[in-house]
């Protein structure tokens, strides 16, 4: 045995949250080589924001599938909403600037 640590394993979670909805929804979970590859292919096709952060990606990915983000993560997916909103105004105004 090597004396590398070993690469900690990505834990990808996706959220939904929409007008309909009271809450947000974990509609997405993946680690690995494949949650390396969905944070690209994200990135690549400029899709939705990537936000990195183990420690919240750990807490949302013990949250099952199509099931609503438990109460007392609402403070952080608050925040975290924010964040979003926050960057894609830059983004917009960024490309507004640009045309």
């Amino acid at each position: 045995m090597s004396g590398d640590a070993m690469p900690m394993l990505k834990r990808v979670v996706g959220i939904q949250f929409t007008d309909e909805s009271l809450v947000p929804v974990v509609m997405l979970k993946a680690h690995g080589e494949q949650a390396e590859k969905l944070v690209a292919d994200a990135i690549s096709a400029n899709q939705k924001p990537v936000i990195n952060s183990a420690q919240l990606a750990n807490q949302l990915y013990r949250i099952p599938m199509d099931h609503a983000v438990s109460p007392d993560l609402f403070p952080l997916m608050a925040a975290l909403l924010a964040h979003v909103i926050q960057v894609d105004k830059s983004l917009q105004e960024k490309l507004q600037g640009a045309s």
